[in-house]
């Protein structure tokens, strides 16, 4: 389920302030990351079908420095993007590493060769993790910084690209995304565009 708490007084033009709320983990309305300050632009949840049954991955707020509903907006944007991600379950290596790895096949389209092989920097920084364990990933326009929180031990890694800076984001807002209604929610569609997604998944 997801909340959102929209703060009264808002400025036309200005960015839109809200905190968020889903699957009870909350996502503050503005985050600062190397100085910049980011506002949230939308909340998802990842969900995958196994045995015609439905299970909760991951839940994911997409922070911004200008807000936008537009995929290419942010995929090109050259100001600081930034991912942040809860684990709702206890996920092993292999399950995070070959989705990476496939998602970067299906979305790449600014350098698909080298973003192919760049990929595999973050996927062995990819740790075993379990309910409440965490990864975010930073955008930069000529780099990507990736951060997980596994089970029993923390890794980091850093990979140069602006291209790959652009395949990466493409993940989860490109045109095959891990869920429709996590791209949508992410981007900010708002709650009925959300469900109509989630209801076909």
């Amino acid at each position: 389920m997801i909340r959102y708490f929209f703060l009264a007084g808002l400025v036309l033009l200005a960015p839109m302030a809200f905190s968020s709320e889903i699957e009870g983990y909350k996502f503050e309305d503005k985050i600062t990351v190397d100085g910049k300050e980011l506002f949230l632009n939308g909340v998802g949840l990842r969900t995958v079908r196994r045995f015609g049954l439905k299970f909760k991955v991951y839940v994911a707020g997409l922070y911004v420095e200008k807000q936008s509903t537009s995929a290419k907006e942010i995929m090109e944007s050259e100001g600081v993007v930034h991912l942040k991600s809860y684990y709702m379950r206890e996920v092993t290596k292999k399950q995070q590493r070959e989705p990476f790895r496939e998602a970067v096949r299906k979305n790449c389209y600014a350098d698909c060769s080298g973003s192919k092989k760049k990929i595999f920097q973050i996927i062995n920084a990819v740790k075993r993790t379990k309910e409440g364990g965490a990864f975010d990933f930073t955008f930069y326009p000529d780099k990507v910084k990736f951060f997980m929180d596994g089970s029993n031990s923390k890794s980091e890694v850093e990979v140069k690209g602006a291209d790959f800076s652009k395949d990466m984001r493409a993940i989860w807002i490109g045109p095959e995304p891990p869920n429709e209604s996590l791209k949508a929610g992410l981007l900010g569609k708002g709650m009925d565009w959300v469900r109509a997604t989630q209801s076909k998944e």
